[in-house]
């Protein structure tokens, strides 16, 4: 009932809010009331209710005429409401006030919404005429011209006012808009070089309005690109200005060879001899970018070629470490260690030194398992890690209890707890460990106790993650106190799987019954995904989906669509389960990445996405 009851207690509030309004039509408002009134009238327009908003608009507009901010919502709200001629009687009443050249503009514009096209034309061009020294008016026109896709006039408006103020480049963005929707590429691209040439300044916001059309119509790229190359023969010193958007445009357009020619050029530029940018700039945003894309071969030569180069670039280091990351993206982990472990010889003083032990003791954990190499290349990073000696605990923590060193691993999360503040996410992420380490060893009154404490430190307003683990392993526990084997099978089967003993874990975990089975259940979905076993995964899902004591169903689903995807190979499947889950419960946490998901799976299944 209570959505209900606030739904009409806003009508109510509109009518009073109406009445107040009215009333007014006889004595202006004051200032204070003025601003409450149209605070209202904004409320309910975002919440489109435009019959509200458009009456305390319109009354506030009679009241003051020359307020804009209400002039400009009653115009909005009447067009969405499509009452033309209301919003004419409107103007025409400002108009025994005053002239403005707006409200005449707006009289064509209600000719053409009310199907008058050629008289509304010739209003807006009889503006124009007996306007033609202001710049404003050919603005003005001009944007409702293009707005109403009038493209061939708006043109015209912009070309009578080059002519005019005889400029040759003045409004060259709004031609170049309108040539690029008709199609003209060559002129659209053309308009903005010679905008460019005249000024350069205004360089990063021509590079956006080329980018957005490349963005919008790859088959305007060719005339792009041979309008700004053309630009770097005739104007040399606007060369540097057009490689850095040929570079931009190539890489958008995944041309990482081509954006490769234009920044080694940037950075053997002479133009750039006052160093706009640090040696090796150019070579280390097309590497950085390039990764970012998962175009890891392109990273990699841009790299390369920046440490052959400019090794002692600023940007060098970010480099050698970016190398290490690329091979570890693509799995190549020997690789990736030899690189960071080539770093850490050639910078043993460097404030990343740490980052690359780290880096290299994390692959041999949690990609390899050699847990002696990670227990090693922990206490090596502990040597070096000044700030991050917590972290470095932490790591050993969970090395010590993937080993089944669980005395060890306690050791080391207490150690955190009682060195370093509550309030570091470190701190609380050690107390979670310690409860989950209590839970994974039948100690449920401890770990709900340890639980208790790390709720009561709440660290700020949101939830952090720490925090959300925290409360779900609580409620677990809480829920399930009278199901106490259950809840030690599934603790013990959850440890298995940090210690990749898979087959215990799904021994166990298969012989959970009473109230733990549900979440039993949901751990063995991840238990067979991570030893290999995600035919057996699929059915587990279904029936999960069918159960209803299943507590997260769009969870589950999200986790049947991955098995498909990324397991299974079955992208018509995967894209059915993501397709079930937008549709079922549109207010999971996992919409965007569902969306996001789908609309990858459409391209790779050469589908129009309707997500």
């Amino acid at each position: 009932m209570r959505p209900c009851l606030k739904k009409s207690n806003r009508v109510v509030n509109g009518l009073l809010w109406l009445a107040l309004a009215v009333g007014l039509q006889a004595q202006a408002p004051s200032p204070q009331q003025a601003r409450q009134m149209l605070a209202r009238a904004a409320e309910y327009e975002s919440l489109r209710r435009y019959d509200l908003a458009a009456e305390i608009y319109v009354r506030l507009t009679e009241a003051a005429p020359t307020d804009q901010v209400a002039y400009g919502g009653a115009k909005r709200c009447l067009l969405q409401l499509q009452q033309y001629a209301r919003l004419e009687q409107l103007v025409l009443q400002l108009q025994t006030r005053f002239r403005r050249l707006e409200l005449e503009a707006d009289l064509a514009e209600i000719a053409f919404l009310q199907g008058q096209r050629k008289e509304a034309v010739q209003r807006w061009m009889n503006l124009v005429e007996s306007n033609p020294q202001s710049e404003q008016v050919y603005l003005l026109i001009g944007a409702t011209l293009e707005r109403y896709s009038l493209l061939d006039e708006a043109r015209q408006v912009y070309e009578l006012a080059r002519r005019r103020f005889k400029s040759p480049v003045r409004y060259a963005q709004e031609i170049s808009r309108i040539a690029h929707r008709q199609g003209d590429y060559g002129l659209s691209a053309r308009e903005l070089e010679a905008y460019l040439a005249a000024f350069p300044e205004q360089a990063a916001r021509i590079q956006s309005q080329f980018l957005n059309q490349a963005a919008e119509e790859p088959a305007a790229l060719p005339s792009m690109v041979h309008a700004l190359t053309d630009l770097i023969k005739r104007v040399p010193q606007r060369a540097v200005i057009a490689r850095q958007i040929l570079g931009a445009l190539h890489i958008q357009s995944g041309k990482y060879d081509e954006a490769l020619r234009q920044y080694l050029a940037l950075e053997t530029s002479n133009q750039d001899s006052a160093r706009t940018h640090p040696p090796g700039y150019y070579l280390h945003l097309l590497g950085t970018t390039a990764m970012q894309d998962s175009a890891f071969v392109p990273a990699k030569q841009a790299f390369n070629l920046l440490l052959q180069h400019y090794n002692d670039s600023p940007f060098s280091r970010d480099a050698e470490l970016a190398l290490g990351e690329i091979y570890e993206r693509q799995k190549e982990y020997a690789a990736a260690i030899a690189a960071y472990e080539k770093f850490t010889s050639r910078h043993e003083k460097s404030s990343h030194m740490t980052t690359a032990l780290l880096r290299i003791a994390d692959i041999q954990f949690r990609q390899l398992h050699d847990l002696p190499a990670a227990r090693a290349g922990y206490e090596r990073a502990l040597m070096q890690a000044g700030a991050q000696q917590a972290l470095c605990y932490y790591r050993l923590g969970e090395v010590a209890m993937a080993a089944d060193s669980l005395t060890a691993a306690e050791a080391h999360f207490s150690r955190i707890v009682s060195e370093i503040p509550a309030a570091a996410e470190l701190h609380r992420q050690a107390r979670l460990a310690l409860a989950a380490l209590d839970f994974y060893t039948g100690k449920l009154g401890s770990a709900e106790q340890r639980l208790k404490e790390l709720l009561a430190l709440k660290a700020g307003s949101a939830p952090s993650r720490v925090e959300n683990d925290a409360l779900e392993l609580y409620w677990l526990l809480t829920e399930n106190r009278a199901d106490s084997v259950g809840l030690q099978k599934l603790g013990a089967s959850r440890l298995d799987l940090l210690q990749r003993q898979y087959d215990r874990a799904v021994e166990r975990l298969l012989s959970v019954a009473g109230s733990t089975a549900t979440e039993a259940r949901i751990t063995l979905i991840e238990a067979y995904r991570l030893s290999g076993r995600a035919k057996a995964a699929v059915p587990v899902c279904e029936a999960l989906l069918q159960d209803d004591l299943c507590r997260t169903p769009d969870h589950v689903l999200m986790t049947l669509a991955g098995l498909y995807e990324s397991e299974l190979g079955l992208a018509d499947e995967a894209r059915k389960k993501y397709e079930t889950l937008l549709e079922k419960y549109p207010q999971s946490i996992y919409i965007e990445e569902a969306r996001r998901r789908v609309r990858l799976l459409d391209k790779q299944l050469n589908q129009r996405s309707v997500f």
